[in-house]
């Protein structure tokens, strides 16, 4: 099922197809990449979120229930930043 997105603004309204709202963002993801510091700690992420999926998952699921699992680990971590007051800090190495 693909989905139409509509946004309400204060002067105008926006209408986006899936396909051009994933262009948007990854066009915002790619011109921005290195600038942000929530993307440069991503590869951390990715080998934490790893280390805690289970090998028998890992052997059963296809690439793209992989790529979904990840997108929503990333969109719930986009949440909870977004919904809390969350200060990061560096953790030193033991």
């Amino acid at each position: 099922m693909k989905h139409q997105y509509k946004v309400d603004l204060e002067d105008k309204e926006l209408h986006f197809t899936q396909e051009e709202l994933f262009a948007f963002l990854l066009e915002k993801v790619h011109a921005t990449y290195l600038d942000r510091d929530d993307v440069k700690n991503a590869e951390a992420y990715t080998e934490e979120v790893f280390k805690l999926i289970s090998p028998a998952i890992l052997s059963t699921v296809t690439f793209n229930q992989l790529f979904s699992l990840f997108f929503l680990v990333g969109f719930y971590y986009s949440n909870f930043l977004n919904k809390n007051q969350v200060e990061i800090t560096e953790k030193q190495e033991e």
